[in-house]
């Protein structure tokens, strides 16, 4: 998904052991099990991501973890480190002299049949290297990509009648940029979305700017946005966004948003995710484990839904409380316990779990019945949404495969990492018209960037590419970020950004606390693409539509 996969792969040499040895690590290693397996990949995965290096291509001997660092990895505590090493050579062998060749052969759509070949691979999902996966993966995403570049489906935003219906209402979403988006391409041939680079043309009604890939980033920015605000009503920050417990920056599927409407446009979301995958386009959106478990097929577990509702599952323990009371008797539980057989949904409902619910109350004696519908229910909220993104995904890349992944790998292939990698984004930039690597005003450049926080880095990548992420690698950079000289030089003017082209003319100023000021005014106020053209001669309420039209290849 995110990795390159090359026909040949480097590894490093690994010291020659004789048979004593090689027998004594085995048996050190005797009670080794797949949690172990699954712990030391994600701590090399760490030590290679830091090192710019694939998995493959780690040296074992720097696999020599501090017992602070361990506390990351508990299952790996008190493990020698020559195990570990020697742990990690099996694990790669594995991959490269046997997994490498048995994919391809194998038929994931079979993967939910316990008796499968497919089945059993898949627990061994978090094992494979990420590489061993890419290999297959993009193979197939090659076969199937119908085109690439810039040409693609050509369809028409209206983003004065997006700002208008925000002011107005709109109930269903369809004035937004991601409802005109939706309407005009959810429908189209999916054929017409299987594409590399570009996916689609867009023109901004009213407005100036040309797409060559800077409106079709920013178009898909707007969507996002879109997405995770009160105008669509497809998603809701998570119940603990009110301040109790972790993840207060995700957003769940609203689970009464049940209509043939909301679910199409839920397939919408999904297909969205498979373009993002395909073309790696990264999508500026925070889901939790819930929703990329439900779509990759992973048992969903209350613990997932603990970590965005906690406060529900706090109401479910104060009957396990209340029952562990040495003293309890049935007369004071049911005194203690003012509860019915109701839950209360993400968005605000009430549940009823049985026929009159909300008439029945928690006794000691149905206790237990009430636990076990209540969890089941909120472990279940989203799965109707959850199935109508995985419908859509699948009409972009080939579904079955989904089983060989994890949920942090595809969370990771379709919404990149939030955190805008300083060293990662220098990797990828270029200087030109006179600039240097080594000129003052480029260190004064980096060393600005680095002040900045994880929300200014965003806006200014939406300032420069049209998009708030960056890929996962280097080798996703399909253009380097470019950094040139304006014509005048002072402390007034503002550097000026080509979205379409990844470009930045900065001007040399004369400190640090200048050009800050001046970038974070840039990419605060200077969102609009080609500012001298204003919205004009644009219906700000009409709902006609252009229809989509296929550009010729």
């Amino acid at each position: 998904m995110y990795m390159a996969m090359t026909d040949s792969v480097t590894v490093p040499k690994v010291p020659t052991m004789t048979q004593i040895q090689l027998e004594e690590l085995q048996n050190k290693s005797s009670k080794w099990n797949l949690i172990m397996d699954e712990q030391l990949l994600e701590y090399a995965n760490i030590l290679a991501e830091k090192d710019n290096l694939s998995t493959f291509g780690l040296d074992s001997a720097i696999l020599n973890p501090s017992s602070e660092f361990l506390n990351q990895f508990p299952a790996l505590l008190g493990i020698p480190t020559d195990v570990l090493q020697f742990r990690f050579e099996c694990l790669r062998t594995f991959n490269l002299k046997y997994l490498c060749h048995v994919l391809s052969l194998i038929d994931f759509s079979q993967a939910q049949l316990p008796w499968s070949l497919a089945h059993q691979i898949t627990k061994l999902k978090d094992i494979i290297f990420m590489r061993t996966k890419a290999g297959l993966w993009n193979r197939i995403l090659a076969q199937t990509n119908t085109g690439s570049g810039r040409g693609g489906t050509r369809i028409q935003i209206n983003r004065p009648r997006a700002l208008r219906a925000k002011e107005k209402g709109d109930l269903d979403g369809s004035r937004s940029v991601f409802g005109q988006a939706f309407r005009q391409l959810h429908f189209c041939p999916p054929a017409a979305l299987r594409r590399r680079g570009q996916v689609w043309n867009v023109t901004y009604s009213g407005e100036g700017g040309t797409d060559a890939g800077g409106l079709f980033r920013d178009s898909v920015s707007h969507i996002c946005s879109d997405l995770q605000s009160p105008y669509v009503p497809l998603f809701i920050p998570c119940p603990n966004s009110g301040g109790f417990g972790d993840n207060a920056e995700k957003f769940i599927p609203r689970s009464g948003a049940t209509s043939s409407l909301h679910l199409s446009m839920f397939s919408f979301v999904g297909k969205l995710m498979g373009i993002a995958i395909r073309a790696k386009h990264i999508l500026n959106l925070d889901f939790p484990s819930v929703v990329w478990k439900g779509i990759v097929g992973t048992e969903v577990t209350r613990s997932d839904v603990e970590s965005i509702d906690a406060f529900s599952f706090k109401m479910m323990d104060q009957i396990v409380t209340a029952e562990r009371q040495p003293d309890m008797t049935p007369d004071m539980f049911n005194e203690l316990i003012d509860m019915t057989f109701t839950v209360q949904s993400s968005d605000g409902r009430e549940i009823e779990l049985v026929e009159n619910g909300k008439t029945q109350k928690v006794t000691w004696e149905n206790r237990r019945q009430y636990l076990s519908l209540a969890e089941k229910w909120k472990i279940s909220e989203f799965s109707e949404q959850i199935q109508a993104m995985k419908s859509g995904l699948g009409t972009i890349v080939p579904i079955q495969l989904l089983a060989m992944f994890s949920w942090r790998e595809l969370e990771l292939s379709v919404c990149g990492k939030r955190e805008v990698n300083l060293e990662l984004l220098k990797r990828n930039t270029k200087y030109a018209n006179g600039y240097r690597k080594t000129d003052a005003a480029i260190a004064m450049f980096w060393r600005v960037f680095n002040e900045f926080s994880t929300k200014d880095r965003e806006l200014f990548l939406r300032f420069v590419w049209g998009r708030s992420r960056l890929p996962n690698s280097h080798e996703d950079f399909d253009e380097k970020f470019v950094i040139m000289p304006t014509h005048v030089n002072n402390d007034n003017i503002l550097p000026i950004s080509h979205t379409c082209f990844f470009q930045l003319e900065l001007p040399a100023y004369s400190s640090d606390e200048v050009m800050k000021t001046k970038i974070l005014y840039a990419i605060n106020e200077c969102r609009e693409i080609d500012a001298d053209h204003q919205a004009q001669n644009v219906d700000w309420d009409a709902d006609a539509e252009e229809a989509p039209q296929e550009d010729d290849e």
